[in-house]
């Protein structure tokens, strides 16, 4: 084995160690990005479907005086429906994973009850 071999031996093991590690960062960036995106789309679909509900079904029982916690109840599962509804796939897939379904209940509450508070704050 003569020097320039010796060389291009090193140099391909150095690339194939760039590569290696380059490879394994963009796949993380890219699950990254991705995880985002449906955490986004989720954080979205929330906040429509819970003013879609407040907008129809809780103005109009507030209005007649019927507003009580079985409505409000009733409000929180019509908007998780809505919501669910609208997410793709991927997203309904990134909600579910790893998850059970009280746990994936119980996120979602959390964002309508988050999504009503800013809209009380808005209003």
């Amino acid at each position: 084995m003569n020097v320039t071999q010796i060389l291009l031996s090193l140099l391909y093991f150095v690339l194939s160690i760039v590569a290696s590690v380059g490879g394994t960062y963009a796949a993380k960036l890219i699950k990254a990005n991705t995880n985002l995106k449906y955490k986004n789309e989720i954080a979205d679909a929330i906040v429509a479907a819970t003013a879609c509900v407040q907008q129809t079904f809780v103005e109009n029982a507030k209005k007649e005086g019927s507003f009580n916690d079985a409505k409000q109840e009733e409000a929180r599962e019509m908007a998780i429906d809505k919501a669910t509804e609208m997410l793709s796939e991927g997203a309904w897939r990134y909600l579910n994973n790893g998850r059970d379904e009280s746990s994936v209940k119980d996120y979602l509450i959390s964002l309508i009850e988050e999504a009503v508070r800013s809209m009380k704050k808005g209003a």
